[in-house]
């Protein structure tokens, strides 16, 4: 799979320099797989973890690859360095969730109520 990944002659000579990009992708791709999880705990505490990881890291993926379709459109060309570094932040923010949330069985749970125009955050812990 890094094969495939590493072929493409841009990105074989690009891949040894981190810049300013490269971490945006890897902080981004992070948050988003982190936020995606917090939301699906939001709305579907009881799903298994498999499916909540594959969920969450399949739209951040899908946001990274969507990306870079948007610069091939400009006129710019695929940067697959860019995609492996959407999949390290991916894998950083699936660990970073497993072990702040998912790992430590938080007693406490995040509800949102709806009602008219007025938004009520419910934030209940027990310690």
């Amino acid at each position: 799979m890094l094969f495939i990944l590493f072929s493409g002659e841009s990105s074989a000579q690009s891949f040894h320099r981190a810049t300013p990009e490269t971490a945006l992708h890897v902080l981004l791709s992070a948050g988003i797989t982190m936020i995606g999880c917090g939301y699906i705990n939001a709305v579907k505490p009881d799903m298994p973890l498999g499916q909540k990881y594959l969920i969450s890291g399949g739209v951040a993926l899908a946001a990274g690859v969507g990306k870079e379709f948007l610069d091939l459109s400009m006129g710019k060309f695929i940067d697959y360095t860019d995609i492996a570094f959407d999949v390290l932040g991916i894998g950083t923010g699936l660990f970073l969730q497993y072990e702040i949330w998912d790992r430590k069985k938080v007693k406490g749970r995040v509800s949102l109520n709806l009602s008219g125009d007025a938004i009520q955050a419910c934030l209940k812990v027990k310690f």
